[in-house]
């Protein structure tokens, strides 16, 4: 078998130029799963991820409504101007809370749920793109294991930078938009880590390598990320199909970094 690549010793590049390769590359996916006959790949795995965002969605919207409602009944001010202003206060940090929520956990578990799945469509896009298989082949069972492993192992660093940026919805004017582009790159950041572990898998590299990988490409990692919560914002459509064009996407965005900055023991 020949020896994987592994992540190049390079500085990273500029974030906005980053990002907007990553974004770029989840525009290109539905080019790939055409001239490569990938689109059928979408169809269980797109039924899984619509069913799962569904009750995810559910989940999250009452758990945040009653959560809501017994903040405001714990919390009595006598003067109706202020006691509005909390209400409206408390609306605004329980929306952006549910909507981090329904995020973290979407991602998360679809992520992880459908591993086995995006595994076989990134092993086939890079067959596809590069005309040749590599011998690293993953069991469903390995594939699912690698992606709890690669999903929870910073959960609490963006657990904690989600609830930074929650709770900065307080300030005054500025704090609802800062809160919201806050949490939106948080998440994009760490999913686009996810999306683009598939390929790396495939190719060889361990987890620390898939890490060193990413974290030297921010920006591309945090664009295949907000290109995909971009696509959730569409109902259904988004819902089924954002996980396998990320993970195209993803495997796109790879190839083409392990191909401009091969490492030495790279058989690229």
């Amino acid at each position: 078998m020949p020896n994987p690549p592994s992540a190049s010793p390079r500085q990273p590049g500029p974030f906005v130029s980053g990002f907007l390769s990553g974004f770029r590359g989840f525009l290109r996916a539905p080019g790939v799963l055409t001239r490569y006959r990938l689109w059928h790949y979408q169809i269980i795995p797109g039924l899984i991820s619509l069913a799962l965002t569904l009750v995810v969605l559910a989940a999250a919207f009452f758990s945040a409504k009653h959560f809501a409602l017994w903040l405001d009944e714990k919390i009595v001010i006598p003067w109706g101007w202020l006691d509005e202003t909390v209400t409206w206060s408390i609306g605004i940090i329980t929306a952006i809370a549910w909507l981090a929520a329904f995020i973290f956990l979407h991602k998360q578990l679809a992520l992880v749920v459908l591993a086995p799945f995006l595994g076989r469509l990134a092993e086939l896009t890079v067959r596809g793109v590069e005309g040749k298989a590599y011998q690293q082949r993953l069991t469903p069972v390995q594939s699912i294991q690698r992606a709890i492993q690669i999903n929870l192992g910073s959960i609490l660093k963006e657990i904690s930078l989600s609830l930074l940026f929650i709770a900065s919805g307080f300030i005054p004017a500025i704090g609802p938009i800062f809160s919201v582009t806050g949490l939106f790159l948080t998440e994009s950041r760490f999913l686009g880590f996810g999306l683009m572990d598939f390929p790396l898998e495939y190719r060889g590299l361990t987890v620390e390598e898939s890490r060193r990988f990413v974290r030297e490409r921010t920006g591309i990692a945090t664009g295949l990320g907000a290109g995909y919560l971009l696509l959730m914002a569409i109902p259904f459509v988004g819902w089924m199909f954002a996980p396998t064009f990320g993970t195209v996407a993803g495997t796109i965005q790879a190839l083409d970094e392990l191909k401009a900055h091969p490492s030495p023991d790279s058989d690229s």
